[in-house]
């Protein structure tokens, strides 16, 4: 019996203190609401307005900063407009695709979007262009297309690569990577038409994202101001170390670039590396034996401005993954 009693009691107090807490909550709120109507009439700011606003104001700081931005699938291409119907299915012997009309500016049209009006699916665009920055010769990734049952030359090889390349970087221009405060810099000589040419590239030392490159005719007369202002501007920062070997030209360049009065925020720059201990620019030469092994397969570059090194610098940043990095690539590191 007094079990029982005591149980029952237990049970009577959980239930008050439930209630009690429902009350308490009831309270805040209409308290906060009772500030908030308050603070209205008297035309004060609550706490709760500041939040709202400062909540809003970040929002539309950080809005032009987005990375990706979603695709409409919903609208009209041509006018906005949301008034869509289906409208039949164009068929070619790769597949079918639907078809939609806008009943507003009466125009047919079809949601393949980067793909238009190109033969192959988007599933052989992208796997060729995987082949080829994996190592594969253009002629080796039509070679493979045409097992697969898929008739293209080398030269449409090349030419998707082209395309698609441009686009690339077109998107990836807004983006700023959230790289750290050390970079690295090198250059590599590469034959292009049969000559000797300098690629001189700017990598972050943390992250190994491949934030610019250059093409120079020389090495020891290159102006390397123009690599370190097009790492500025990529990247939106300047860096607090830079690591170069003792080439003139980066130290010439670091002090137009990197170098102030203020030692609070003036770059540390390290050119005297060595090949074993803390200071050495091994991670940069391993970024070099990836683009000479690319370049190896192609025998040379055929021109200067070349969309073979911009697709393999987005191809080392974005899907290359690197063990260095645990499996990420350098954009997910960032």
């Amino acid at each position: 019996m007094l079990e029982n009693a005591v149980n029952q009691l237990m049970e009577g107090y959980t239930l008050i203190g439930d209630a009690v807490a429902t009350l308490l909550m009831m309270l805040v709120a209409k308290a906060s609401l009772y500030n908030m109507l308050v603070n209205m009439f008297r035309r004060v700011k609550c706490k709760h307005i500041w939040a709202v606003e400062f909540s809003l104001a970040i929002q539309e700081e950080v809005k032009p900063q987005i990375m990706i931005r979603g695709l409409d699938l919903h609208s009209c291409r041509f006018c906005g407009s949301e008034n869509l119907v289906k409208k039949g299915v164009r068929k070619n012997k790769y597949g079918n695709l639907q078809r939609y009309l806008c009943k507003d500016c009466g125009k047919r049209f079809s949601f393949n979007v980067g793909f238009e009006k190109m033969k192959a699916t988007p599933q052989v665009i992208t796997s060729a262009m995987q082949l080829y920055f994996a190592g594969t010769s253009f002629r080796n990734v039509a070679m493979f297309l045409r097992l697969q049952g898929i008739k293209v030359s080398h030269v449409s090889v090349y030419k998707c690569v082209e395309k698609y390349v441009g686009l690339m970087a077109n998107y990836l221009e807004g983006i700023k990577p959230n790289v750290g405060d050390t970079w690295r810099a090198d250059a590599l000589w590469v034959k292009i038409r049969g000559d000797m040419k300098y690629l001189f590239a700017l990598m972050d030392d943390d992250t190994r994202f491949w934030i610019a490159q250059e093409v120079a005719n020389s090495k020891f007369k290159h102006d390397a101001r123009s690599l370190f202002k097009m790492g500025k501007d990529v990247t939106g920062k300047s860096p607090k170390k830079i690591i170069t070997d003792g080439l003139p030209a980066y130290h010439d360049a670091y002090k137009k670039e990197f170098w102030t009065l203020k030692k609070e925020t003036r770059a540390e720059h390290i050119k005297h590396i060595k090949i074993q201990g803390d200071m050495n620019n091994n991670k940069m030469e391993r970024l070099n034996g990836e683009i000479r092994d690319r370049e190896k397969v192609m025998r040379g570059l055929k021109k200067t401005d070349t969309p073979v090194l911009t697709g393999y610098q987005i191809f080392h940043t974005y899907i290359r993954e690197h063990e260095g990095l645990k499996g990420k690539t350098p954009a997910e590191a960032c």
